[in-house]
Formats: C-alpha cells, sequence, structure tokens
C-alpha cells in the first residue's frame, strides 16, 4: 500500500496511527479491559482460595502472587514502549500507575469498606517508598537515564522489601 493512500490519523513519534485502523484499536482495547476484569475477578478468588489452602495470610499471598499478577500487564505495556523508543511513556506508565494504586485504587476500596492496616507494615511501605525516592534522586545524578545497574539495584531493593513484609507481615 502506497504511503499516499493512507489516510493518516495522527503521527505518534516513529509510528503512524491511520484512521482506518482506529476501530480495530478501540474494540482491541475494549477486549483488552474486559480481559483485565474477567481475570481480576479469577485472580482475587484464586488468592483467597490459596491462602485458605495453604493456611497463609491474605495479605502475604496478595504480596508475593497478586502483586507480580496485576504488574505483569504494566512491565509489559513499559517493555514494549522502552522497545520502540517511548521511554517517557515506559516512565509515565510506572508513575502513573503507582499513583493511581496508592490514590485512586486504595481510595476507591477505603469508600466501599474501611481497610485497618497494622502499624508495622505503614512503616515498612513508606520506609521502601522513601529509599525508592532517595535512589532515584541519586541515579538522576546519571542524566535521567536508569542504566542496568541502577535497574539491578531495583531489583535488590525489591528483594529486601519482599523479604522484609514477610517478616513483618507475619504479625498479621
Amino acid at each position: 500500500m502506497k504511503r499516499e493512500s493512507i489516510i493518516v490519523y495522527r503521527e505518534i513519534g516513529i509510528e503512524t496511527i491511520e484512521r482506518n485502523g482506529f476501530i480495530k484499536n478501540l474494540l482491541e482495547g475494549l477486549a483488552g479491559l474486559a480481559g483485565i476484569v474477567i481475570g481480576a475477578r479469577i485472580l482475587v478468588g484464586s488468592i483467597i482460595g490459596l491462602s485458605s489452602a495453604l493456611g497463609v495470610s491474605e495479605y502475604l499471598i496478595a504480596l508475593l502472587l497478586m502483586s507480580i499478577g496485576t504488574s505483569l500487564p504494566e512491565l509489559f505495556v513499559s517493555i514494549s514502549a522502552a522497545r520502540k523508543g517511548y521511554m517517557t511513556m515506559a516512565l509515565g506508565n510506572i508513575i502513573g500507575s503507582n499513583v493511581a494504586n496508592m490514590l485512586w485504587v486504595f481510595g476507591v476500596a477505603a469508600v466501599i469498606r474501611p481497610v485497618s492496616i497494622a502499624p508495622e507494615v505503614i512503616i515498612v511501605h513508606v520506609a521502601f517508598m522513601l529509599l525508592l525516592s532517595v535512589l532515584l534522586l541519586v541515579f538522576k545524578t546519571s542524566g535521567y537515564v536508569i542504566d542496568r545497574r541502577e535497574g539491578a539495584v531495583f531489583l535488590v531493593v525489591y528483594a529486601a522489601f519482599i523479604l522484609v513484609s514477610i517478616i513483618t507481615g507475619t504479625a498479621q
């Protein structure tokens, strides 16, 4: 197909969205959203059943399994955006997701049913969020680029977070 015969909807970076592809993209987006809703219902039921079967608190199962499951779509979106050269989209996805989870998702959940949180859990989470904020400021000195070494530091901090959360989460 020749470039002149394509009705261009919009130029975005290195890709072109065609007008006749807009409806297809919209339908794919709606199908993905439906998949997320169905998957979420299955995931929550499975997490509750698994925690009951293993005799482990729902908090620990959610911390270890549910958080990874809910983060996988964000991971794939960020990887896809990074491969296409949209690093700001990958960063926006990460920051936006965290802000949405902390404020919007948690806020809606609290409106539906009040949430009781153990003080040691809050202390651990706030300490790690502050640590990550400081790390981002330190890593900023490399010209706002997170390289492999700094990415590895984030993975190590995540592993430490999981271990500390398991230790403090057993008190619940």
